[in-house]
C-alpha cells in the first residue's frame, strides 16, 4: 500500500484526513502496518527525522563530547568554560594542563611512574601523588618539569640556553613548593645539589640554591597561577632575578665575616 496524498486532504488544523470519511486513527494504524509489512523491518522515519535527524545526532554527540571535556577539566573549568567554551577552546586548555590522554584512561608523559592524571586540585600540577620519601620519583618528576621549561623557552626565546639553568631551578622549585610545601621543596632542591658534578663546582651549586629560593618565593606569591603564566612571569623577571643572584653571591656568610674579624 502506498501513500496517496490526494486521498488525505488536510483539515482546519492542518492534520491529514481520509476523503472517504472513515476513522482516521484506525486507517492511520492500518496504513502504518501495511507499510511496515511492505518494507519488512525497515524503520519508518518521520519527516522530522528525515530532515533533521543527522543534525540532531551530530549536535547530541557534540554536546556529549563537550561535557566530557568539561569533566576532564573538573574544578579547573571556569564559569566561562562552562557557559561559552567551545570544543576547540576546551581542547586547548586540556592540552595546556597536559590532560589530553585522560579520557582514554592512559598515563601521559615520558616517565612511566608519573601519572599526570593525578593533579593538584588547585593548580593543575601533575605528579604529586607519591609520598615525599620516594626521592627517585621526585627526581624523575623534576626532569618532567624541566622538559616543560625547555619547550617553553624554545617557543618563546631566541636563546633558550641563556635562560635554561636559572629558570629551570626557579620554576621546578616553585611547583614543588606549592604542592609539597616550602620546607620539602628546599630539602629536595638541596639533595639535588649533592651529585658529584655539583660538589666539584660549589659556585654553580650556590647559584642553583639561590635560584631554588627565588622559585619558592614565587610559590608563596602565586600559589595558584597556571604553569604557563608562571613561566611567562619568571621569564619576564629574568633580569631582576639575575641581579638578586649577583647580590646574594657577593654577600658574605657569617663564617666569612668571623674569619675577617679574627685575621684582618
Amino acid at each position: 500500500m502506498t501513500w496517496d496524498e490526494s486521498k488525505h486532504p488536510r483539515d482546519e488544523k492542518g492534520q491529514f484526513t481520509y476523503s472517504d470519511g472513515s476513522d482516521s486513527e484506525n486507517n492511520s494504524k492500518n496504513d502504518t502496518q501495511a507499510l511496515k509489512g511492505r518494507i519488512g523491518k525497515t524503520e519508518v522515519k518521520s519527516p522530522v527525522d528525515i530532515l533533521y535527524g543527522d543534525t540532531y545526532k551530530k549536535e547530541k554527540a557534540g554536546n556529549e563530547y563537550r561535557n566530557n571535556l568539561l569533566n576532564i577539566l573538573g574544578k579547573l573549568a571556569t564559569p566561562t568554560d562552562i557557559l561559552y567554551g567551545t570544543k576547540e577552546s576546551l581542547e586547548k586548555k586540556i592540552k595546556e594542563y597536559r590532560f589530553q590522554n585522560k579520557s582514554k584512561g592512559t598515563i601521559t608523559g615520558g616517565a612511566a611512574n608519573i601519572n599526570k592524571q593525578e593533579v593538584s586540585s588547585n593548580t593543575g600540577d601533575y605528579g604529586f601523588n607519591q609520598p615525599t620519601w620516594k626521592i627517585r620519583h621526585y627526581d624523575t618528576l623534576s626532569k618532567e618539569y624541566d622538559k616543560e621549561v625547555g619547550e617553553f623557552l624554545n617557543n618563546n626565546t631566541d636563546n633558550p640556553k641563556k635562560y635554561s639553568n636559572d629558570i629551570r631551578h626557579q620554576f621546578v622549585s616553585a611547583i614543588f613548593a606549592r604542592n609539597l610545601g616550602e620546607k620539602t621543596s628546599k630539602i629536595l632542591g638541596n639533595l639535588n645539589e649533592l651529585r658529584p658534578a655539583d660538589l666539584l663546582d660549589p659556585v654553580d651549586s650556590k647559584i642553583d640554591k639561590i635560584n631554588n629560593e627565588i622559585g619558592r618565593n614565587y610559590a608563596k606569591q602565586y600559589p595558584n597561577i597556571p604553569r604557563k603564566e608562571l613561566l611567562k612571569l619568571i621569564l619576564k623577571d629574568y633580569s631582576k632575578n639575575k641581579q638578586i643572584i649577583i647580590q646574594k653571591m657577593n654577600e658574605k656568610t657569617e663564617k666569612q665575616k668571623k674569619l675577617e674579624r679574627e685575621y684582618l
